[in-house]
């Protein structure tokens, strides 16, 4: 049975998710908000000015199967971290040098064209010792929240909260037992798909990432050209 739409639009889902936020009574000094999607950079943007925070997005892609280009079975992230689907790589067949290169090809190929084209080719912010507050409009699989957890533990975050309007309830128990706090408008048994929930959903435009991008990204720290390898 599909659910009915539990937000009018992204206003609304925030206004919600930010009550909840206000509930846990959390400690947001020497905070930064980081978005894990390009759409998710509306809640980052709104919960930043609320907090009067920084701003980032974590840049991350899909590696998929070789003979399935719909089944993603790993992901990669900016700082080189990947998260795999050990069973569907295990059931595939697929080798971790597949893994391995794929994950380097991706790095390369879309990664970082994003970080030089969204955030002028500077490195994620500084995330040490400060309160990471992980954002999207919704999550699915968990796998890139996941992966965004596993960056901000070895940037030595001090604390790590996930926040989202919607989730599947076993999904939420998994982050929570990774992050310090999920925190969530709806954690739902029978998960559909994340614009199922919203009545009006239309995707972020470039300008809009790049306006954003643009007001909070600071130039410090440049990746270089010739870096383009996994390590």
């Amino acid at each position: 049975m599909i659910e009915t739409p539990q937000f009018e639009d992204r206003d609304e889902a925030f206004l919600k998710l930010y009550d909840e936020l206000l509930n846990h009574h959390i400690d947001s000094e020497n905070s930064i908000v980081l978005s894990t999607s390009f759409d998710g950079l509306f809640f980052a943007q709104k919960l930043a000015q609320k907090l009067e925070s920084s701003l980032d997005l974590l840049f991350c892609a899909p590696i998929l199967a070789p003979i399935n280009s719909e089944c993603e079975i790993a992901t990669v992230s900016e700082n080189m971290d990947i998260i795999m689907h050990e069973p569907l790589i295990d059931a595939f067949g697929i080798s971790l040098d597949y893994v391995y290169g794929e994950a380097k090809r991706e790095y390369e190929e879309v990664i970082l064209p994003r970080i030089y084209k969204f955030r002028k080719g500077a490195t994620l912010s500084p995330i040490k010792q400060k309160c990471v507050f992980l954002v999207d409009q919704g999550v699915e699989t968990g796998t890139t929240m996941s992966l965004a957890i596993k960056t901000c533990i070895q940037k030595k975050a001090k604390s790590i909260y996930v926040l989202t309007p919607v989730i599947p309830t076993d999904i939420a128990q998994i982050l929570s037992e990774t992050s310090d706090a999920l925190i969530a408008v709806n954690k739902l048994d029978y998960f559909v798909a994340t614009e199922q929930y919203y009545k009006n959903l239309p995707s972020i435009s470039e300008e809009e990432i790049l306006a954003i991008m643009d007001e909070y990204t600071t130039k410090t720290n440049l990746i270089p050209k010739e870096k383009n390898a996994l390590h």
